[in-house]
């Protein structure tokens, strides 16, 4: 299976559901429209074993640079950077 990674970055949300403003890891599939985004990677806390953010249904997307992707979803926008 083919695995990206890159970096998830919080631009603005109603919530504060992913705790931290970046976060690097990997992911299978790039975000599309209609879907969530699931990444994965190193634990913020020392006695967990992974780090897993899921997104809400993403509404939107738009690819503003050649490896950054912005992605909207009802309460959150994020930039993904690619590797």
């Amino acid at each position: 299976m083919l695995e990206y990674s890159g970096k998830l970055i919080k631009i603005e949300s109603t919530h504060n559901n992913m705790r931290t403003d970046e976060f690097v890891g990997h992911f299978a599939f790039l975000p599309e429209e209609g879907g969530s985004f699931v990444i994965y990677g190193e634990p913020i806390s020392e006695n967990m074993s992974v780090r897993y953010i899921r997104t809400s249904m993403i509404k939107s997307i738009d690819w503003i640079y050649e490896k950054i992707v912005e992605i909207k979803t009802q309460n959150s926008t994020y930039h993904l950077e690619l590797n």
